[in-house]
């Protein structure tokens, strides 16, 4: 009897012991039940320069930021913040405002939208927006180091300079639209992208955007590669970039003033792009001083062993077969990016 009593209090004991570990984890640190995280409420209640951490989960919110904060997720690939399909997932107003760690999605207008400067972007995934990140009027932002999937547009910069894109992942972004593009945009880099199997444009520089740095990206698989439209996109410099198995390379459709020198063109279906026409695309510059670009389909010649070709590459148009410039040091082996 007395063994039995025993027996009986032991599996008390442990019930016991079973459902406080239960419930343990319903509690806080004070005994009282944990409330569920809702980020806004924790942005409202943080003082300019806070850091907030958000833990592993997924958050269906519209996020507005209007002060300078960090927000830290605790993995990239389970902290989730999901717009619902509607408006911006995260709209930032305030300057000075870190974000990594998230996978951000379902923004109907953009994952991301910017109408401020000097913020951080970095490591995160941005996927299935209609503008990946949106900057308008926005200056002197860094975004590096995220993965981009499946976008509308990737990165849509208008009316914005003077920001960094670099090192980030860029793919499938749509047909009609693309993944990198700059609209009245000057002087911002776009350096170290890999960019690949999009169906729209790689990158494209619009309208009056001028001074701008396209260097040692990865452009490969896209339909176009690089465009430049505009009379008044001036002073671009495209250098050190891979530009291979797209569906046309280059496009500088009514542009002037432009570098391109120490790129690779590889095996694209058209080196130029198709709608530069007799009237388009003249007085760019195919070279720097001592050296120009690899053209796959060059078959010069290089008697001196130099490494560069004996005659110029004829930059061509595919629409009329017009020469509209000339490439004249082309290399004979890619440049090592």
């Amino acid at each position: 009897m007395k063994e039995k009593l025993v027996g009986l209090l032991i599996a008390v004991l442990l019930l016991i012991i079973f459902f406080s570990g239960c419930s343990e984890n319903k509690m806080d640190n004070t005994g009282e039940p944990k409330e569920t995280v809702v980020i806004q409420q924790l942005i409202d209640s943080a003082s300019s320069g806070d850091t907030i951490h958000i833990p592993i989960g997924t958050y269906y919110e519209n996020i507005v930021i209007g002060k300078s904060i960090t927000l830290i997720g605790e993995n990239k690939d389970t902290t989730i913040i999901d717009g619902n399909e509607t408006g911006s997932t995260i709209t930032i107003n305030a300057d000075d405002v870190k974000i990594s760690g998230f996978t951000i999605k379902n923004g109907r207008t953009a994952g991301i939208f910017f109408g401020s400067n000097h913020n951080e972007i970095s490591n995160n995934i941005i996927s299935h927006n209609q503008n990946g990140i949106y900057f308008n009027n926005s200056n002197s932002n860094n975004i590096s180091d995220n993965i981009f999937l499946i976008n509308d547009w990737t990165l849509h910069l208008d009316n914005s300079s003077e920001n960094t894109i670099s090192r980030n992942d860029i793919r499938k972004s749509s047909e009609i639209h693309g993944s990198i593009q700059l609209q009245n945009s000057n002087n911002n880099i776009i350096s170290e992208n890999i960019i690949l199997n999009n169906s729209g444009f790689a990158i494209s520089l619009l309208e009056s955007s001028s001074g701008n740095i396209i260097l040692n990206n990865n452009i490969s698989n896209n339909n176009y590669g690089i465009m430049l439209d505009g009379w008044s996109c001036t002073n671009n410099n495209v250098s050190g970039n891979l530009i291979s198995k797209n569906n046309y390379g280059i496009t500088p459709t009514g542009t002037f003033g432009n570098l391109f020198y120490h790129n690779n063109l590889i095996e694209n279906n058209k080196q130029l792009g198709g709608f530069t026409g007799n009237m388009f695309g003249y007085h760019n510059f195919w070279n720097g001083t001592l050296e120009g670009n690899y053209w796959s389909d060059y078959n010069g010649t290089d008697s001196n062993g130099d490494g560069i070709g004996d005659s110029p590459y004829d930059v061509t148009t595919p629409l009329i077969g017009a020469i509209i410039g000339q490439d004249y040091y082309p290399l004979m082996n890619p440049v090592k990016i």
